[in-house]
């Protein structure tokens, strides 16, 4: 038995330590092979254990790894969604074009994390991914995008943002407002004081 195969065993240990010990010396050694086991386990009933699952696979990062975590965005288990989540913010530059893909799935819930993810990665491509979804028809969907907007700070999304702010609904225009405040310039005050001067009016 390799000592890769070892580990993998090791993670299925009853006791939660050698569960732990097994999953940041498979972080260590960061062997793809462990990838789908670690990606089980960050269900694991001991938080301490999830936990070093999800820093070993934010560790061992590349696309495949960005692939074993795209199921979870569906998973009805918040831990494990939520640490899905949180890895894929750390390694998305590994697998951009997936996670842009799930930015057109029919599950509003995926939409939205994904573009939480992608709203962390100063990438080519990803403003103007993020800039199409503030038209999502979910409002909540559509204001991650805005907040991923301001969290990117590329100026180019002032336009877009300012439409959302003129008239989208409300949710998206207090999302729109917090990020042309965080990108800031001529444009970003010129739109913000336009909305102040027709709300006043």
């Amino acid at each position: 038995m390799s000592e890769i195969e070892s580990l993998l065993a090791q993670l299925d240990h009853n006791d939660e330590e050698e569960r732990r010990w097994a999953a940041e010396d498979l972080g260590a050694a960061q062997d793809p092979q462990a990838v789908p086991a670690l990606v089980r386990h960050l269900g694991d009933a001991c938080v301490a254990v999830a936990e070093a699952c999800a820093d070993a696979l934010a560790t061992i990062g590349g696309r495949g790894t960005v692939a074993e975590l795209l199921p979870l965005l569906h998973s009805e288990g918040a831990q494990e969604r939520n640490a899905a989540v949180d890895v894929l913010q750390q390694i998305s530059a590994d697998g951009l074009d997936l996670l842009i893909e799930q930015m057109h799935n029919p599950d509003r819930d995926v939409r939205k994390f994904a573009i939480d993810a992608l709203g962390a990665v100063h990438a080519p491509g990803i403003c103007a991914a993020l800039v199409a979804a503030l038209a999502d028809p979910d409002v909540n969907v559509a204001a991650a995008a805005a907040d991923g907007l301001g969290n990117l700070g590329d100026k180019g999304a002032i336009p877009a943002l300012a439409a959302s702010l003129a008239s989208g609904p409300a949710w998206l225009q207090c999302s729109a407002a917090t990020s042309l405040g965080r990108l800031g310039g001529v444009d970003a005050r010129a739109a913000l004081l336009h909305a102040v001067a027709n709300a006043e009016g």
